[in-house]
């Protein structure tokens, strides 16, 4: 995993206030595969009020459409270039 995956995991644990193990999501290579693992991930634990306020109600366009902005706004990556199948390495330069 590099830095910038890394990152991902860290601002999606602070700003829904879940906990996310590193080791499940080593082999997580895909934006889709990711969103997939936070859909399950939110499923199964409580998202602080506040965050689901932000979010609005954390159905699955609206888990996607947090992670799209937070990897365009972040690492300056255009929207309409993250697909389900964008791989983080290869396509979106995580290195």
């Amino acid at each position: 995993m590099g830095l910038e995956y890394l990152d991902l995991i860290c601002i999606v644990e602070k700003t829904l206030e879940i906990k996310i193990a590193k080791e499940e999501t080593a082999n997580l290579t895909t934006v889709g595969q990711f969103h997939e693992y936070l859909l399950s991930k939110i499923g199964n634990e409580q998202i602080s009020t506040t965050n689901r306020l932000q979010m609005g109600r954390t159905n699955s366009d609206n888990v996607w459409n947090f992670i799209v902005k937070t990897i365009s706004n972040r690492y300056l990556i255009p929207a309409e270039d993250i697909h389900p199948n964008s791989r983080f390495i290869e396509d979106l330069n995580f290195g």
